[in-house]
């Protein structure tokens, strides 16, 4: 279930990304967290390696960064059950959905309609595969909301910081 996503658009990124893998110097670096955590963190380290690192600011930077890891951690361990649900929902409606060309694939056949009991089951399979993939577009719904009330309280929590 992983994706490798390239674009500019932080505002695009930011709610779909849980992980950046940085390229640099020849080494590859990954960090838990969206692009905008991401960017943060580098320019905090840019920062401290510009000043010439203090022991104070050190201790202080060590202690920030915890605190980061703590919180990515936890949005990590609250996120990822949601988005779980939510592939296991993608799925099913995916299979729905090629269910219901396959039925409308029939219905369309003349050849359907040789048979009155064979066509009625067809109609009856393809309301009841309606009514569930209906269901599974409101719970889609549901959880994508959950989701983003999640990470909406992560970002407000981290502009605190």
């Amino acid at each position: 279930g992983s994706m490798v996503i390239v674009s500019h658009d932080r505002d695009f990124l930011d709610p779909l990304v849980t992980k950046v893998v940085e390229f640099k110097d020849g080494r590859i670096r990954t960090l838990l967290g969206n692009v905008s955590e991401y960017l943060a963190i580098r320019e905090i380290q840019e920062a401290a390696t510009a000043s010439g690192r203090d022991p104070a600011a050190s201790a202080a930077g060590k202690e920030r960064k915890r605190r980061e890891a703590e919180l990515r951690n936890e949005r990590y361990a609250r996120t990822r059950p949601l988005q779980e649900k939510l592939a296991r929902v993608e799925a099913e409606i995916e299979q729905l959905e090629r269910n219901k060309k396959d039925l409308e694939a029939t219905m369309a056949d003349p050849e359907a309609y040789r048979s009155g009991e064979a066509l009625r089951e067809v109609h009856a399979s393809y309301r009841t595969n309606g009514e569930q993939l209906m269901d599974l577009y409101h719970r889609w719904g549901r959880i994508s909301d959950e989701l983003e009330k999640v990470m909406a309280e992560f970002a407000e929590h981290t502009e605190r910081q």
